[in-house]
């Protein structure tokens, strides 16, 4: 706070706090007026807690910061985290709550241009919520923590926005009715469809997508069956960045989606429990590209495998890590603008390796024993043990 009150130029502020206060001092007039004389400039403010404390502890003094910014900086537009995806930060991990309908109430219109909810504040039919204070707002991410939170009418009112994050939706019917309302006007869907309330997976289309969402650049669907993989596709003319993790045993097409025509970035998320993507299309795609026929626009490739170590030794494994193989040199050999190759493993290993490199040549080992001899160090492959 010492320091950005006599730095009265900045607007964008990225910080790792360590909350060393009693959180009731946060709201006394003392405290709020430091507040103001420090922060009042700032367009951007990010933070999170140096995980010093207890996770609920920490999201606690998180969502009081996040709260009082929101509530007395006039002129901020993004408050603790974006509620568009951000490639710095994985679309995987935990993100955090920015406000709450029931304790962050206000008369006056914001300036907020990134709006993220959870919980129980998306049940705000009985709060004095009015989409109209925030009219500024361009990036919504919704989050359901569970399957009975009621009506999310307040949430289908805002008028400019452009990215859309939605987390673990109950029902198709809710997801639909996001997509009904902001599909036309969207360039970036982001959509976490994990089987949380339900033995089922929440369900879509590539057509019914790019249908509601024809201005669409940004896709990216984790853990959400996508019923027409096999099909081909229309209206998917404007993306230019996908990221896809299929649903486990969905046995997803690559070839349909890959030949949108300006996709300039893929990420692909591939599990060895059942390599999620269909061998026989994988082989189409190597040989589609070597032909030329799709990616050309392609300048970041990048694939992540979680995988148990040692893997599996059987046919289906082996087929695969070929295809993988075939696939990534082909990438490598014939995308004209390819620029940026990269492959992940997050490991869980099954054994204690005694040093991480005796891990690493584990692993490039299997992928030398499969037509892909020199491709680990090729593409300067990483390894995250989790």
């Amino acid at each position: 706070m010492t320091m950005c009150r006599k730095l009265e130029n900045l607007k964008h502020l990225d910080v790792n706090i360590y909350f060393d206060v009693d959180l009731a001092s946060l709201d006394s007039e003392l405290f709020i007026k430091d507040l103001k004389n420090s922060f009042s400039h700032l367009s951007v403010f990010l933070f999170k807690d140096l995980y010093l404390s207890t996770p609920i502890l920490r999201e606690l003094n998180e969502f009081r910061l996040a709260k009082l910014c929101y509530k007395h900086l006039p002129n901020i537009q993004v408050v603790q985290s974006f509620a568009s995806r951000n490639r710095s930060n994985d679309f995987l991990e935990r993100e955090r709550q920015i406000l709450s309908f029931v304790e962050c109430q206000r008369t006056e219109t914001s300036a907020l241009q990134h709006f993220s909810t959870m919980g129980p504040n998306i049940d705000c039919g009985t709060h004095e919520f009015s989409a109209g204070l925030f009219p500024e707002v361009k990036h919504l991410k919704v989050t359901w923590l569970n399957p009975h939170q009621g009506d999310v009418t307040p949430l289908l009112q805002f008028t400019k926005i452009e990215t859309l994050t939605i987390k673990h939706s109950p029902s198709q019917r809710k997801f639909d009715l996001f997509l009904n309302q902001y599909g036309k006007n969207l360039s970036e869907l982001n959509v976490l469809g994990e089987k949380v309330w339900n033995d089922h997976h929440l369900k879509s289309q590539f057509s019914k997508i790019f249908r509601f969402c024809p201005k669409l650049e940004r896709l990216s669907l984790v853990g959400i069956d996508i019923l027409d993989h096999s099909r081909n596709i229309c209206f998917f003319s404007n993306l230019r960045e996908l990221e896809w993790t299929p649903t486990e045993y969905s046995k997803a097409r690559l070839s349909k989606i890959l030949m949108a025509p300006k996709l300039e970035t893929l990420y692909l998320n591939v599990s060895d429990e059942s390599f999620v993507f269909d061998l026989y299309d994988l082989n189409l795609v190597s040989n589609m590209i070597t032909k030329k026929q799709i990616l050309d626009q392609i300048t970041r490739f990048e694939v992540r495998f979680f995988c148990r170590f040692p893997f599996r030794e059987d046919r289906m494994i082996n087929d695969n890590f070929t295809a993988w193989s075939d696939l990534l040199k082909n990438a490598a050999a014939y995308l004209p603008k390819l620029a940026d190759l990269k492959v992940k493993f997050l490991i869980n290993p099954l054994k204690n390796y005694k040093t991480p490199d005796l891990l690493i040549r584990s692993i490039e080992s299997v992928f030398d024993s499969h037509r892909g001899c020199g491709l680990f160090d090729f593409v300067d492959a990483s390894i995250t043990i989790i």
